[in-house]
């Protein structure tokens, strides 16, 4: 009778599995820090016994050399685990370690101080003109840079071939093909986009959403195409307010302005770096005659400062087309009366800190913008 005997497979230990043996023997006998080092050095060093393992790959049969080089691998990462979990349980982890021993410490050196940041001057003054005209009621509105003409020019009264035009350089929009001029096309269906000239458009499409009465302040940014200067730019930053309501006279508009510039201009510096308390009878308000399309009658805006009179902005009482393109009614137009201004933040800022060119806000000049920190 033949039985048949079952087969046992036989292990066969190869020299990695034996070097892992031996690696994982001396690492729980390595309880210092010393002998860590030492273990790291005999193993997984650069002359260690794995690398050699990984050098002698060259000299094995091809056949035989991807499965001794996958063994290998396999026994490398078990005992770098290993050797982790021995470094965390004696107090000293890898990262740690090398980290002790590439970064030191010198406690007896003076420390070194992290300069601190500020706000820029414009967008201080921006923030501080919106906190005045916010404590007197007034809502804060942004409107979009890139405008279509309607908003930007023919909702405030300024037709295709009206001659005011000429007031703004326009930046306009490449589209289809075409660099568009002002007056060529003045509709709402015009598609051309352009860089706002004036931040004038936030006013009409605040009141397409909004029915008096109501006070509103638009801050941003506007582009001209024009030359830059001590007191011009192509790119700069005005302040545009509207208040609306039955009985609205150009009176509410000159106290609003006097309150508004006494609070802005009080306890400033003066260009000699005393300090100067300006009081409510040394700032007054001045109207002159002037023209502007979306308001009638219009005036130029002086401020008595320091001695002398200084143009700061543009107003006037709105002009009834605007409320017309903006969806009020004859019957609403006809209770309601209010006044639009508009000024450059740059234009403040230079009459309150005595800067004589608005250039040195934008060229980046640390020794400029480290005085108003």
């Amino acid at each position: 009778m033949v039985t048949k005997r079952k087969q046992q497979k036989k292990v066969v230990k190869t020299p990695i599995l034996a070097l892992k043996k031996a690696a994982v023997k001396k690492l729980a006998a390595a309880k210092t820090s010393v002998a860590l080092d030492q273990w790291e050095r005999d193993y997984l060093g650069r002359k260690g016994a794995i690398r050699e393992v990984f050098q002698s790959l060259k000299e094995l049969p091809e056949a035989k050399r991807k499965a001794v080089a996958q063994e290998a691998n396999a026994v490398r990462t078990e005992l770098v685990a290993l050797f982790e979990k021995a470094q965390k349980k004696h107090g000293v982890g890898i990262a740690e370690k090398r980290a002790l021993k590439t970064h030191t410490i010198d406690v007896t050196l003076p420390g070194v101080s992290t300069p601190v940041g500020h706000i820029h001057l414009v967008s201080r003054m921006i923030e501080r003109v919106t906190d005045i005209f916010s404590s007197m009621g007034f809502d804060i509105v942004e409107g979009p840079d890139i405008e279509s003409p309607y908003y930007n020019f023919d909702a405030l009264n300024v037709p295709a071939d009206h001659p005011s035009r000429d007031l703004w350089d326009t930046f306009w929009m490449q589209e289809a093909g075409e660099i568009g001029r002002a007056g060529r096309i003045a509709n709402q269906n015009d598609s051309r986009r352009l860089l706002r000239t004036h931040t004038s458009p936030g006013q009409v499409r605040y009141m397409e959403t909004h029915k008096p009465p109501f006070r509103m302040v638009v801050p941003g940014r506007t582009y001209r195409f024009e030359n830059a200067d001590r007191t011009h730019g192509f790119e700069f930053h005005q302040i545009e307010g509207m208040m609306v309501g039955p009985n609205i006279s150009a009176a509410n508009f000159k106290g609003i302005l006097t309150v508004f510039f006494n609070t802005l201009f009080c306890d400033i510096q003066s260009a000699q770096g005393s300090k100067t308390n300006v009081t409510s009878e040394q700032i007054k308000v001045r109207l002159r005659p002037s023209f502007f399309p979306f308001t009638e009658p219009s005036f130029e805006v002086f401020m008595w400062f320091q001695g002398r009179w200084l143009e700061v902005m543009g107003a006037g009482m709105v002009h009834p087309e605007v409320y017309k393109h903006a969806g009020y009614s004859a019957g609403e137009i006809a209770k309601i009366q209010g006044f639009a201004f508009g000024g450059g933040i740059e234009r403040l800022i230079m009459i309150k800190h005595q800067i004589p060119d608005m250039r040195l806000l934008y060229v980046g000049d640390l020794r400029v913008i480290r005085q108003f920190s």
